[in-house]
């Protein structure tokens, strides 16, 4: 890499080594490699050595440091851990394909402490290189490769080619989307994946989405044979149901019916409006993300089962100086009333329905 060998940070205002790294990461497959049509050797091992910087001058483990110049600087923030005894921040991605076909015990302990401190939430993203460091020649770093990915999968995966499955599937659950299409794949994974790492996962996912819709699933899972996926379970009910819905880990499975009993009537009083506010939510958002004028006919016989809710969802999207004139049409279809194009007049109309008045 010659700018590496002449220290040349940026072209201008493209940080070249940055840019590229992030393209090669997109572009690596499940198994670690990258390439097709009969070329994945050679592309694997030009992709290694640019990450690796092998043309970079000979560097100690504290070449491994950000520094803002030269070999170690422009990595992506997401990609770099402390290192207490090098004092200073290294890119994760950079250090394990260091370790790729090495003998050098320091090069590999550097490898295992970044890979130890890199967020456990983000771990999954790692497993395509070590996927491919434990094809690795060399018996030290097949071994760091193997444990890793054991701690990281919850699985020792005799065959690597259950790692891959599971990549795929974590990549699932950390896809971006709205709601509504992310909801109903983490249900699906919490109750039925083989991996209880990823179960685990889409726990936390439904939990950070606040994911009130999922509750009556979520019920299920409490009868879980696992007392790992209970727990959580039972920590996802208390917090979606602002710890109205609680019990103590080791009451889980013997309080399942009376958690069900309060869950649903917490759901009944509390969390169904909020479910259909974000059903409602959601049919908005699909008509915004059109190029229609209106909304269709199914789409309004839809919002319209969602009463209030659904009133009340168009009323906040018309806040801010910019307001989508199909807003207007829609609630002119959902009440039958026909206010003009004034936000502020539907707001205080609405107040006044809701008072009574």
């Amino acid at each position: 890499i010659p700018n590496d060998l002449n220290e040349i940070e940026k072209f201008g205002p493209h940080d070249w080594y940055r840019e590229e790294a992030e393209f090669l990461l997109r572009d690596q497959a499940g198994d670690g490699h990258w390439g097709r049509d009969g070329w994945e050797g050679v592309a694997t091992s030009f992709a290694l050595l640019f990450l690796v910087r092998a043309t970079a001058r000979f560097q100690p483990l504290s070449g491994f440091v950000v520094t803002g110049r030269g070999p170690g600087a422009a990595r992506s923030e997401e990609d770099l851990v402390y290192v207490e005894k090098l004092g200073g921040r290294v890119p994760v991605g950079a250090v394990l394909c260091a370790a790729f076909d090495t003998d050098d015990p320091s090069v590999v302990a550097l490898a295992e402490e970044a890979v130890r401190r890199f967020p456990s939430a983000n771990r999954g993203k790692l497993v395509p290189t070590l996927i491919l460091l434990a094809r690795s020649g060399s018996e030290r770093t097949k071994r760091f490769a193997r444990k890793a990915l054991k701690e990281i999968t919850g699985t020792s995966g005799a065959d690597l080619d259950e790692y891959v499955e599971w990549v795929k599937k974590w990549r699932e659950i950390r896809a971006p989307g709205p709601p509504h299409v992310r909801i109903p794949r983490l249900v699906e994974t919490a109750k039925r994946s083989k991996w209880e790492s990823l179960r685990l996962l889409a726990l936390e996912s439904l939990e950070r989405l606040g994911a009130v819709e999922a509750m009556e699933d979520l019920l299920e899972l409490l009868r879980d044979r696992d007392p790992r996926i209970r727990d959580r379970v039972a920590r996802c009910i208390s917090f979606l149901s602002g710890g109205e819905v609680s019990a103590a880990p080791g009451e889980i499975r013997r309080s399942a019916d009376r958690i069900r009993q309060r869950a649903e009537r917490w759901l009944r009083d509390k969390g169904l409006p909020l479910v259909r506010r974000r059903r409602a939510e959601a049919i908005l958002d699909d008509l915004l993300d059109r190029r229609s004028s209106e909304l269709s006919e199914s789409a309004s016989v839809e919002l319209k089962r969602y009463g209030k809710e659904a009133v009340e969802a168009v009323l906040d999207r018309m806040k801010g100086p910019l307001v989508d004139y199909r807003l207007f049409g829609v609630l002119k279809k959902l009440t039958g009333v026909d206010l003009g194009l004034d936000p502020e007049r539907w707001r205080k109309w609405w107040k006044s329905v809701a008072a009574g008045g």
